[in-house]
Parts: structure tokens; C-alpha cells; sequence
């Protein structure tokens, strides 16, 4: 389950009209497949590169955790990047947002000896 803007939105279905995608906007190998992980792992990287950007600070799991990673930091609701994330554990969220590190370094801070 996620998101889509309305720009992506619009931008996904002229992308659909112009192919005459008829089963995946992103086929794979052939247009009856899906793009695999590792068509889209290395798609990410072409991005990257194109761009100048360091390959290797981008990746499928940064762009996954991107956007989850910046609601919670405004909301400080780690179960609405559950949510985002489909993540069943309330614990394996905070891990992999840091939540716990964040916030302890956070309130450390705060705290004047």
C-alpha cells in the first residue's frame, strides 16, 4: 500500500497511454512480467549515475524507507510509518527507522549537566 501524488498519478497514467499498457506500467523482460528487484536495483543506480549523484548512497531500500523516514520525523507517530512501511511489528519499525537511537541522542541533547 502506498501514496501516489497527483503529479505521479497523472505522470503514470500518460506513461500507460503511451505504451498501451494494458497489464504492468513497469513490465519486466516481456511485457507479460513485472520489472524483478534486480531490474529495478539496477535502475536505481542508472538513475544515480545519470544524475551524478553517488551510486552507492541510493538504493531500492533508501527510496522505500525515504518517505516513511519523513513523515515520522514530522509526526514523531512511529505507527503511522508502520503503516507506510507494512510492517506488522511496532519494534521492528523503530529499528528500522531508528527511532529509539534518534530519539535517546535527541533528549540527550536537551539535558544540561
Amino acid at each position: 500500500m502506498f501514496e501516489l501524488s497527483a503529479d505521479t498519478r497523472s505522470s503514470l497514467e500518460d506513461v500507460a497511454v503511451r505504451t498501451g499498457a494494458e497489464g504492468y506500467v513497469f513490465p519486466g523482460s516481456t511485457p507479460d512480467t513485472p520489472l524483478s528487484g534486480r531490474q529495478y536495483r539496477r535502475l536505481v543506480k542508472k538513475w544515480a549515475s545519470l544524475h551524478g549523484l553517488p551510486v552507492e548512497d541510493y538504493g531500492t531500500h533508501n527510496l522505500r524507507r525515504t518517505k516513511p523516514a519523513a513523515v515520522y520525523r514530522q509526526t514523531r507517530d512511529p505507527e503511522i510509518a508502520r503503516i507506510l512501511l507494512g510492517q506488522r511489528s511496532l519494534l521492528a519499525t523503530h529499528c528500522y527507522l531508528g527511532v529509539g537511537q534518534e530519539e535517546a541522542l535527541s533528549k540527550a541533547r536537551e539535558v544540561v549537566i
